[in-house]
């Protein structure tokens, strides 16, 4: 009897590391109650250490950093993994996150290597997976047909227009003419519609910078006037945070560029305010302490004031 408690026991102790649960837990939620088809879908993916320790967590939780795979699926029909547009490599090779602590992303899944993800209306499920173990559960993005003809004009131009996707995606481009073309007929002629708003913003950021076309050679300078009408007509109601920083830093931007000093420091003061409304659960210390400083690096490139 004794040779069997003892080996119950040595089988229970040598279970034990496989019955564990993992450290980290990946969670992920659509930033929108549901999108126009046409409209840039980002979900937000949070990777949490439930653990009592410390755990190694990569730096990055983008689809383009490749530490964290996004799956889509549709109605039943396989699914599969996103193949983002290009690779990025972080500063290193990842991070060590405290007990307790999260990791915080949009992840872009609009478009990808293998162009626009979401062409057709409907209800797509997406989860992500970090490593082998770690799997977010599925969560559902609702992809919405247009509601009148000009929000149906704006996706049948933007879905037909893979220079328009890459434009949204990374923020500018100028030598992408095509989708800067669409873009901003879009604004032009259906100004009302939330595909217009995502073109106003992106065309705004664009033009903040100064940017030479490398298929012509053409250089052209920053048109902060130009940026500050297109960023003041970006109407920000369906943006998620991400796009609201950079609406609100591009502002600033554009505003301090022309001379505006005052207004420029005014909406960047404001900033904790518009997020604390907009998305009440933010951590406004993690949002201006590491939230807001990687969103300026990325996408407001340090540069002259005017």
């Amino acid at each position: 009897m004794h040779t069997i408690a003892s080996s119950l026991l040595l089988l229970t102790i040598a279970v034990q590391p496989c019955l564990a649960a993992p450290l980290l837990k990946l969670a992920l939620s659509p930033r929108a109650d549901g999108y126009v088809l046409g409209e840039p879908v980002a979900v937000h993916v949070t990777l949490t250490n439930a653990g009592d320790g410390p755990a190694p967590a990569p730096q990055h939780l983008g689809p383009e950093y490749g530490d964290v795979r996004y799956t889509i699926g549709r109605d039943g029909a396989e699914a599969k993994v996103f193949s983002p547009l290009m690779v990025k490599e972080g500063a290193d090779a990842g991070k060590t996150l405290p007990p307790k602590a999260s990791l915080e992303d949009d992840a872009d899944l609009f478009f990808g290597a293998d162009g626009w993800t979401f062409r057709e209306a409907g209800t797509y499920t997406v989860t992500a997976a970090y490593g082998d173990d770690i799997v977010s559960p599925a969560v559902r993005v609702v992809i919405h047909a247009p509601s009148n003809a000009d929000e149906r004009t704006a996706a049948e131009r933007l879905l037909s227009t893979p220079e328009a996707g890459r434009f949204l995606l990374l923020r500018g481009g100028d030598h992408l003419r095509a989708g800067v073309r669409v873009l901003e007929e879009i604004a032009r002629d259906q100004p009302s519609t939330p595909q217009a708003a995502y073109a106003n913003l992106t065309l705004g950021l664009n033009n903040l910078r100064p940017a030479r076309d490398f298929t012509t050679g053409k250089a052209r300078p920053a048109n902060p006037t130009k940026a500050l009408e297109l960023l003041q007509s970006a109407r920000d109601d369906r943006f998620g945070l991400e796009r609201i920083v950079e609406k609100q830093l591009g502002l600033s931007s554009a505003y301090r560029q022309v001379g505006r000093d005052a207004d420029a420091d005014a909406t960047e003061a404001g900033l904790p305010a518009v997020i604390e409304r907009r998305f009440p659960q933010t951590d406004l210390e993690r949002f201006r302490t590491i939230e807001l400083p990687a969103i300026r690096n990325r996408v407001i490139p340090a540069q002259g004031t005017r």
